[in-house]
């Protein structure tokens, strides 16, 4: 609680908290609200009804993305959320409280994967539909029931030789999603990404750097499936690997970059996996000791850019007392 309470206190936190700070502004002013989903829409109805600051708006949506989160990490896993916290945060601490609603149904997405990996079909079903009562865009992880518990990616070699499959077609990948699915974009309700390129993935060193990390970690992954294989990673890395594939074309388009959240961003976990293998081996070999403090200091590292550069207007961190910035009303009819 402490927690969603700090990060719901920020303020100006992206593009999109301008457009949910103004909607919900707009609301106290009497005015119409966004047609947002169901379950989002009752919560902004609610409080506009007791007459609410925004504030606790921003509290509420953190406290159930953290909850989701938390959830995510059942018996089976509970023992990486000592890695894994620290990672998401310094990899995702952008996200929270920008895209909020797609950020709300991606966590309750994560949460979901457990039914994937013990084959509880139903379960999984009404979870994502649970989650596209946040975000619609969910439902396009529906078939990935399927897909994930599939081991077609073992080899090294297809998984790098996929990589370079994707890198080539990604240009035309661009083509094919505005020619052919442009009217499934405009109900999951990113038409307006449609025509936008994605600057966050312009090429630079970062961009380089995290592409080699990538990399190791592909070479890394016999040993993690081995060590991990009945914590159910082959789930969580297949929807890893989906989102790397995916990764160079989201590089021009931003809408395909929206959507791959949803299989990118799984990256914190894996992140975890990785760091916890390389701890464990540290007490065979020194060497592993290199490797785990390089990895760990390239995120922080990563993490200490994007403040300095703030992205995601993560910084200069202040909160809503602290408010400078006008947000003016948009009236809906």
């Amino acid at each position: 609680m402490l927690f969603s309470i700090i990060i719901g206190c920020r303020y100006m936190v992206g593009v999109d908290y301008k457009g949910y700070l103004e909607d919900y502004r707009s609301g106290i002013d009497g005015y119409a609200i966004r047609n947002y989903e169901l379950a989002f829409k009752c919560i902004v109805t609610f409080l506009l009804k007791i007459d609410a600051h925004y504030i606790y708006f921003f509290i509420i949506s953190a406290f159930v993305q953290i909850y989701f989160f938390y959830k995510s990490f059942d018996r089976k896993i509970y023992y990486l959320l000592p890695w894994a916290v620290p990672i998401f945060l310094m990899t995702e601490l952008g996200s929270l409280e920008n895209g909020i609603r797609h950020f709300t149904a991606l966590m309750i997405f994560f949460y979901s994967l457990k039914y994937i990996r013990d084959s509880l079909f139903g379960r999984y079903v009404l979870t994502i539909g649970f989650a596209s009562l946040f975000h619609l865009s969910v439902l396009v992880c529906l078939p990935l029931y399927w897909l994930l518990r599939c081991k077609i990616f073992k080899s090294i070699g297809i998984q790098l030789f996929g990589i370079m499959i994707s890198i080539f077609v990604s240009e035309r990948i661009v083509t094919w999603i505005n020619d052919y699915f442009g009217g499934i974009i405009f109900l999951l309700g990113y038409d307006g990404y449609l025509s936008e390129l994605n600057k966050e993935g312009e090429g630079g060193l970062g961009f380089y750097v995290s592409w080699f990390i990538n990399i190791l970690i592909i070479f890394l992954f016999p040993q993690l499936y081995k060590k991990y294989k009945h914590d159910g990673f082959i789930v969580y890395w297949n929807l890893f690997y989906i989102g790397l594939l995916l990764k160079p074309a989201t590089d021009f388009i931003l809408v395909l970059g929206r959507i791959n959240w949803y299989f990118y961003k799984i990256r914190f976990l894996i992140f975890a996996f990785v760091l916890h293998y390389l701890y464990c081996k540290c007490k065979e070999n020194d060497f592993f000791y290199f490797l785990f403090f390089m990895f760990l200091l390239s995120i922080i590292i990563f993490f200490l850019y994007e403040v300095y550069v703030g992205a995601n207007q993560m910084s200069p961190f202040y909160f809503f007392w602290q408010e400078t910035e006008y947000v003016p009303v948009h009236k809906y009819n």
